[in-house]
């Protein structure tokens, strides 16, 4: 994977869009103050490709100083096995994230390319996608490539089997999981098969073991049936005359309801009449009694009319002096603020006042400090025009020098591209024999699979027969349930009947008759019963076999997937010896070797560049005096602005002060002492005064009238309810005659009635005696027939269990060869289950792999350390005591010229340079290996625990290794190293954020 180009908007530290070109790029540092932005370049890559950082939610990553509704977005460019892919990936905050994926396709006819889309439905799938083009994951990726921030040391410290985890992913063999839960799943389905089967051999085992006692069970379930039909027949007779009986008692007690109900209505009839008499006798005393008082009510009600004349007169006055009081109200509150509005005029100027005599006396300090300002900035004009001409100078020697440089770094990028060309080609011709190798394997491999989906068809036509043979069976089965449920229907009629006639022929019913039919029923039904046990079993065992064959069918799809794949690979295979070829037979038709040999003789001739680089670096002193001595009088110019400006604003507000605000100020206090302010309204409140005190209000005496009034109010309610008293008498008298006659009515009525009652329920207790308790002989009748059928059930259950006997005996041979066939296949995956596991081929091969990874970690850590430091992988360890076996493992033993020691024992420099030297030793072995893709390097951490000494050993060994990288990227704050290598990015903050530059030394 090698970078081309990322763009960055409002992520983390980064709020503008922040572009960086990668392209041409093959070794720069990245460098700027702590906390500028550098490590978030990473981070933006691993968050685009990964959706992973160093911080721990996604909505962490938007800059929130952008806005409430702002979106982070980083845009990543990359090229992999010469095709250019972008990912974009952009977070809301409170929302789901968004991921795109494209690929760019060049154009042919018009030069002209465009992106291809390749996002799938879900952003989880277009994240499998990624990965899987990478071929890794985020760990892997920062493991074998990215040496982050804090993270360097991430392998080293790992536990073993983590390191071995990791170790598998990069190397390709975690493969060989798939392949073991391939195994395992196959395992876990035979040893289920074989369960279920020795779960049915038990069961079969339980029926052979109980035959002597099934056919005693049929004897006796024979036995039990006759006493069972005879019991039923003589209790369905008893239970017959008892429902007689219970018929006529129903019908007498009906007609006894009916005598009551009508009992009750006459008796309910008589008490609401005799509640009516009461109701009407009451009211009738109390109009009399009204009656009675007729002279008191009259006078009381001329008292109450004259009490309510004298409250009306009273009232009209005080609506005349209410309407006065609130006429008047608007007219005070206008003069009390009128009075509030003036006293806050002038609290207002008296402030203004104190404010324009402190700013007298402020003016008077700024002139003063003016005046030394001048003094100040005139020393610093001359000191400015003394270095104008050294820093003349010193911008003449860097201009000429950067063209230097930019001419030097040209022939070294050219020379870097010929020098990595040149490596690709030796690492293609290793590719070539790689990649014919794995056409060959994959050709081979599909041939097989081949073979393989040829023999499925075969077993799916068989599936077609055996599927149509069980849906044969399963309608014949349904049609012998509808016939064997017709002939039990039949049976169970005939057993039920008890009368003169055969309910299924219409003949007489004799006991012969009955044994005969019988007999014939109970044959027809077996037979029907055998012939549905027999395909019971033939529908069981071609449902197991349509079952095996369905499940060696299910791996059709796994074999086609497969082969597809097998195709893919020999096909890219074959492409891919085809690109090789050509790049191979380009790269010998050209001119490089030569032309590289050209660019390092001129690298070498640097004299004027040196002469240069010296001289340029005597006058930055002076160049820096005098950006110095500009930026202080620039100063000087400013704070004598602010001055000037601030001494004319004072003088300009004392003037409007004098103007208008002193005037203004005394006007005010004048008016406040002479009370002039809100003069009509003052004079329209004396009006109204005068006028209330015209309309003679008391209150009171209008009290008085209220109270006078009030102790009269029930008179005219008394006057009333005696005109009504007068009316009602004579109706009332006429209606109590009426009710006395019907009353003596439904006397009469209800002594009839009870005559009649008293009659029906003698009657009732001489049929009641003669039904006895016909629930208990109806249910004794239910239990005896249910005793009778459940009896007939367990003959025709027992008859089958005996009959079914022998076919188990058949299926227990059947299971038990079926149960060790698939014994020796569960044994058989097992064994395979261990060898594709972490302790068989996947450590061979991580074994092999060490060897290389160590050697070229040792031929690192030589130059880094002068030759002192090494480093061994083990693979075992002995276990804690003799008698243990050897432990897998995988643990790193470092050793100096002091001996062996921990890695926690050796100091931050130190253990960087192991850590480093590992990173690139695996970096270095992924990227030889077939399938890997890795060409990127990236090392954000380490200088700062370095020597001086040590520094220069890293940088010597990155510069040789970088022909074997196509981008190395490297993050430091330490100024001295950023001019050791050939291109820098530059990363500074400020206030809208972090900002980028590339910078080609």
């Amino acid at each position: 994977m090698i970078p081309h180009h990322l763009t960055l908007r409002n992520f983390l530290s980064y709020r503008d869009a922040a572009e960086l070109d990668l392209r041409g790029l093959q070794l720069a540092c990245i460098s700027g103050l702590n906390g500028a932005g550098k490590s978030t370049i990473l981070d933006g890559i691993t968050w685009a490709l990964f959706g992973k950082s160093r911080v721990k939610s996604d909505d962490d990553v938007v800059n929130r100083a952008a806005g409430p509704k702002a979106a982070a977005e980083v845009s990543f460019i990359f090229e992999l096995e010469g095709a250019i892919y972008r990912v974009i990936r952009r977070k809301a905050p409170g929302k789901t994230t968004e991921l795109e994926f494209h690929a760019y396709l060049p154009g042919i006819e018009d030069g002209e390319g465009r992106w291809q889309v390749k996002t799938e439905a879900r952003t989880r799938e277009t994240q499998a996608e990624i990965e899987r083009l990478l071929r890794m994951n985020y760990e892997v990726f920062t493991n074998a490539s990215f040496l982050l921030q804090g993270k360097a040391d991430e392998f080293t410290t790992k536990t073993p089997d983590k390191r071995k985890e990791i170790l598998a992913d990069i190397l390709g063999v975690s493969i060989w999981d798939s392949y073991k839960e391939v195994a395992t799943e196959s395992r876990k389905r035979v040893e289920g098969e074989a369960a279920a089967l020795e779960r049915q051999l038990v069961e079969i085992d339980a029926e052979l073991a109980r035959e002597d006692e099934l056919t005693r069970a049929l004897a006796e379930a024979k036995a039990r049936l006759t006493v069972a039909a005879a019991a039923r027949d003589r209790q369905d007779a008893l239970v017959t005359v008892a429902r007689q009986n219970k018929a006529q008692a129903d019908q007498q007690r009906q007609e006894l309801r009916r005598v009551a109900g009508e009992l009750a209505e006459s008796e309910a009839e008589r008490r609401r009449v005799e509640e009516a008499q009461a109701q009407r006798r009451a009211e009738l005393s109390g109009h009399r009694s009204l009656l009675d008082r007729r002279a008191a009510i009259i006078a009381a009600h001329l008292e109450w009319q004259t009490a309510e004349t004298d409250l009306r007169t009273w009232q009209e006055k005080a609506e005349a002096h209410n309407r006065l009081t609130q006429e008047m109200h608007p007219l005070q509150t206008a003069i009390a603020n009128a009075h509030s509005r003036l006293a806050e005029r002038a609290q207002e100027l008296g402030g203004r006042e104190e404010r324009i005599k402190a700013e007298a006396t402020r003016g008077a300090e700024l002139r003063a400090q003016l005046t030394a300002i001048q003094v100040t900035r005139e020393a610093l004009q001359r000191q400015a025009a003394e270095l104008a001409e050294q820093q003349q100078a010193w911008e003449t020697t860097g201009a000429r020098l950067r063209e230097l440089e930019v001419e030097r770094h040209k022939r070294e990028t050219e020379r870097q591209q010929l020098g990595t060309m040149a490596s690709e080609m030796g690492h293609k011709e290793i590719e070539r024999q790689q990649v014919r190798e794995s056409h060959w394997a994959a050709t081979a491999a599909l041939e097989e699979l081949r073979t393989q989906l040829t023999e499925m068809d075969s077993r799916r036509r068989e599936l077609a027969d055996k599927s149509a043979e069980i849906k044969g069976l399963e309608t014949e089965q349904k049609r012998l349930r509808l016939e064997m449920d017709k002939i039990k229907d039949r049976l169970d009629k005939l057993l039920a009947e008890s009368g003169q006639d055969c309910p299924l022929c219409g003949q007489p019913l004799t006991k012969d008759h009955r044994l005969n039919v019988q007999r014939d029923i109970e044959a027809e039904g077996a037979q029907h019963g055998d012939l549905y046990r027999r395909n019971s079993v033939a529908l069981k065992t071609l449902t197991s076999e349509v079952g095996d064959l369905e499940k060696t069918l299910k791996q059709q799809s796994f074999l086609e997937k497969d082969r597809d794949t097998r195709q893919g690979i020999a096909a890219r295979a074959e492409a891919r010896l085809q690109d090789i070829e050509k790049s191979l037979a380009g790269w010998l038709a050209s001119d490089g070797p030569a032309r590289l040999a050209a660019l390092e003789q001129a690298q070498a001739d640097d004299g004027e560049w040196r002469e240069l680089q010296t001289r340029h670096a005597g006058l930055k002193t002076a160049a820096e005096e005098a950006r110095r001595v500009g930026r202080e009088l620039n100063d000087h110019d400013q704070r004598a602005a602010r001055h000037e400006s601030q001494i004319e604003d004072i003088e300009r507000r004392q003037a409007e002060w004098l103007a208008s605000g002193l005037p203004a100020l005394e006007d005010a206090r004048v008016q406040l002492a002479a009370h002039s302010y809100a003069a009509t309204e003052r004079a329209a409140l004396a009006e109204l005064q005068g006028q209330l005190t015209a309309i003679g209000f008391d209150a009171t005496a209008y009290a008085a009238a209220r109270a006078r009034r009030d102790e009269r109010a029930a008179a005219p309610e008394e006057q009333q309810r005696l005109l009504r008293a007068e009316a009602a008498v004579k109706p009332l008298e006429d209606g109590l005659l009426e009710l006395d006659r019907q009353r003596e009515r439904l006397v009469k009525r209800e002594v009839e009635l009870r005559g009649h009652h008293e009659a029906g329920r003698a009657r009732l207790v001489e049929l009641e005696a003669g039904i006895g308790d016909l629930a208990a002989a109806e249910a004794e009748l239910l239990r005896v027939r249910e005793e009778a059928i459940a009896a007939d059930k367990a003959v025709t259950a027992a008859d089958q269990w005996v009959s079914v006997l022998a076919i188990r005996r058949e299926d227990r041979r059947k299971l038990v060869a079926e149960k060790t066939a698939l014994a020796q296949r569960a044994g058989l995956l097992r064994q395979l289950e261990e060898a594709c596991g972490r302790k068989g081929v996947q450590v061979l091969l991580i074994e092999r792999a060490l060897p290389e990874i160590e050697e070229y970690a040792n031929n690192l850590l030589e130059n880094l350390s002068g030759g002192e430091m090494s480093i061994t992988f083990d693979t075992q360890r002995q276990g804690k005591t003799k008698q243990d076996n050897l432990i897998e493992t995988l643990d790193i033993k470092i050793a100096d010229s002091t001996g062996e020691r921990p890695y926690e024992n050796y100091s931050g420099g130190e253990k960087f340079r192991v850590n480093f030297a590992i990173r690139l030793a695996l970096s270095q072995v992924l990227a030889r290996r077939a399938g890997a893709r890795l060409r990127t390097l990236v090392i954000d951490e380490g200088f700062g625990s370095q020597d001086p000494d040590g520094r220069q050993k890293l940088v010597e060994a990155i510069n040789a290794v970088h022909d074997e990288f196509a981008c190395i990227l490297v993050i430091t704050h330490i100024d001295e190293l950023r001019d050791k290598f050939p291109a820098r990015i530059d990363v500074e903050k400020t206030a809208a954020g972090s900002r980028l530059s590339v910078v080609t030394i």
